[in-house]
């Protein structure tokens, strides 16, 4: 509702706000799922005129993250992350080399050949988000990406966001009603009947 807001590239930034104070429709409209009804959103300084058809915009900058994870349960691991790459016509050997390091990068290259129906939700949103880096963008969506785990394994989640944000300059974007998670040096937005508070 009429707000303005600026995410700086390379910052973790957290939307929180109460149920139904626009926090997914924010973040959807971020992603390029949703348009505005009105004004205007510029992704890199360019403005995107026409979200819903920036299709290969959307597969090249921006992963997503998701509370259900939304994993293909019966496809393996590797099988999952891949997926993303083919929105970009990635070829085998490509697909398979950047799935295993990012296995290896978050600590579950034994599990490759797992289903992810065999994996616990904290590897399943370990492989989510490994999922979001497959085509290495400069932007993560995050929707209350550890709303369905236990804290310390929401902990270790948010350690490996962060973790990635550091070492790649990712940019972040966390979507959550929970203050205990939000890290030090991070920009926090409060949503409020659809508005800045």
């Amino acid at each position: 509702d009429n707000i303005n807001l600026d995410i700086h590239s390379g910052s973790i930034t957290y939307i929180i706000g109460p149920s139904g104070s626009g926090k997914t429709s924010l973040l959807n409209i971020i992603g390029l799922l949703d348009a505005p009804s009105t004004g205007q959103m510029f992704l890199n300084g360019n403005l995107i005129s026409n979200p819903v058809n920036c299709f290969k915009l959307r597969a090249k900058e921006i992963g997503f993250v998701f509370q259900l994870f939304y994993l293909l349960e019966y496809l393996t691991v590797m099988e999952n992350i891949e997926i993303p790459m083919f929105a970009l016509n990635k070829n085998k050997r490509e697909r398979q080399k950047r799935s295993e390091a990012l296995l290896e990068n978050i600590g579950l290259e034994s599990k490759k050949t797992y289903r992810a129906s065999e994996l616990s939700g904290g590897e399943k949103q370990r492989v989510a988000i490994a999922r979001a880096l497959a085509n290495n963008p400069k932007l993560i969506l995050a929707d209350e990406p550890t709303g369905n785990l236990d804290s310390n394994t929401g902990k270790n989640i948010i350690n490996l966001l962060k973790s990635i944000n550091e070492q790649n300059h990712t940019t972040i974007i966390i979507v959550t009603h929970n203050m205990e998670i939000t890290v030090s040096g991070s920009t926090i937005v409060k949503l409020k009947d659809g508005k800045i508070d």
